[in-house]
């Protein structure tokens, strides 16, 4: 049961829309690794850039929760994760908060080992180009399944009291917010 600091202090649980919104900004955060990524499949073409650039996003959710108790999203938006004593998360919790996203990103990441053995991969330049490679349907069908479980984990938010996600209720943890917003402090 989460133990509240005062008889005053209420915890409020983030929603499904500020969780996507804090997600959203972790997504503006990712822009230039992101565009490091397009351009590495477009002219550098390097397989250990592409693992490097996927393993830059594994590490920050986990890492940046554990350690710090929010991604730089869920800290512009005033939200933390903590565990059920409203207490930082393990190293643990962090990682298993993470399966889902780690689900999708391994499966992008195995489709784009594929891409790497396509015939004309290396010789594409442009967008154009790419359209003309012969596409890998059981890559495509990979992520759509991984995608599916993932949306079905974060929808679970909406139904639930605590707002918790699969991911969460796995981990034992909950996204909450840290400042009502809105308010002002007072000293």
């Amino acid at each position: 049961m989460m133990n509240q600091t005062s008889s005053n202090d209420r915890i409020i649980y983030a929603t499904f829309m500020q969780r996507v919104a804090a997600f959203m900004v972790d997504c503006l955060v990712f822009i230039p690794i992101t565009l490091l990524s397009n351009f590495n499949t477009l002219s550098i073409k390097s397989l250990v850039l592409s693992f490097l650039i996927t393993f830059v996003w594994w590490m920050y959710k986990p890492l940046m929760e554990w350690k710090f108790g929010a991604t730089l999203g869920k800290m512009a938006l005033k939200m933390r994760v903590v565990d059920e004593e409203s207490q930082a998360i393990s190293l643990n919790q962090a990682a298993l908060r993470f399966l889902p996203y780690f689900a999708v990103s391994l499966s992008v990441f195995f489709s784009t080992i594929a891409l790497f053995g396509v015939d004309g991969f290396y010789e594409a330049h442009t967008f154009d180009d790419f359209q003309t490679l012969e596409p890998n349907s059981s890559g495509s069908d990979t992520i759509q399944l991984t995608v599916f479980f993932f949306i079905f984990s974060c929808s679970s938010i909406l139904l639930d009291k605590k707002r918790q996600a699969i991911h969460d209720q796995i981990s034992q943890t909950y996204c909450i917010i840290t400042k009502k917003q809105g308010s002002s402090s007072s000293k």
